[in-house]
């Protein structure tokens, strides 16, 4: 009788902490978000009355993948994920993280979207199995770097002149074929952006914007 009451009790404050954390941290994907939706926002960014909602980061996401990238996701074979959630460099501050899958193609894209700029922070691509590289591949010349990007730039809205190219130190992923630069604000070096460009299909595989830009995270765990 004694360990029945026990069991009782242990599953009873097991529910209780799981509402809790549903309560303070769960996100519904029906829902569009308001700052009182959000739990434990500043006050100081409680004072931005244009939070971004759900709805308005997928528009946000299929425009920059469908006219930056020319990447259709109205595909049948596509399932969809969204989530809310920190910015892991400033818990003050949240970000949407929308992700597309195509388990037929084993193509998938991932989204991430400022939830109070509704600024593009980082971009994903994965265009199904690639093929083995045994051998580099020469690098891309600037021109045609700058060629590959127009179009993603021209959708965020990026004035490229205002920007200088790193290309003495790009930086050549082998295993993937991947080459990835660097473009700074010429008046601002904290503003920057990171882009890596498939070698061997000229596109762009991964974006990232200032924060946001570490060339070594990625989202190979979505596209299992």
């Amino acid at each position: 009788m004694k360990k029945l009451l026990s069991a009782l009790v242990i599953v009873s404050i097991s529910i209780i902490l799981v509402e809790i954390i549903k309560l303070n941290f769960s996100f519904k994907e029906d829902l569009l978000y308001t700052q009182s939706s959000v739990f434990n926002y500043e006050a100081e960014i409680e004072k931005n009355n244009n939070l971004i909602t759900r709805q308005k980061a997928i528009s946000i996401a299929k425009k920059t993948f469908e006219e930056g990238l020319g990447i259709d996701l109205d595909n049948s074979d596509i399932s969809r994920y969204i989530n809310l959630s920190r910015d892991s460099s400033n818990e003050k501050q949240y970000k949407w993280h929308l992700g597309w899958n195509n388990s037929t193609s084993s193509s998938g894209y991932v989204c991430v979207v400022d939830s109070v700029t509704g600024q593009v922070a980082e971009l994903y691509v994965k265009n199904g199995a690639k093929a083995e590289v045994t051998s580099p591949i020469s690098p891309i010349g600037d021109d045609e770097v700058l060629s590959i990007i127009d179009s993603l730039i021209d959708t965020l809205d990026i004035d490229i002149s205002k920007f200088n190219m790193n290309n003495n130190n790009y930086t050549y992923d082998k295993l993937n074929s991947y080459y990835d630069y660097i473009f700074i604000n010429k008046n601002d070096s904290n503003d920057a952006f990171f882009v890596s460009i498939d070698s061997t299909t000229k596109s762009v595989v991964k974006y990232q914007r200032n924060s946001s830009i570490s060339p070594k995270s990625n989202f190979s765990n979505f596209f299992k």
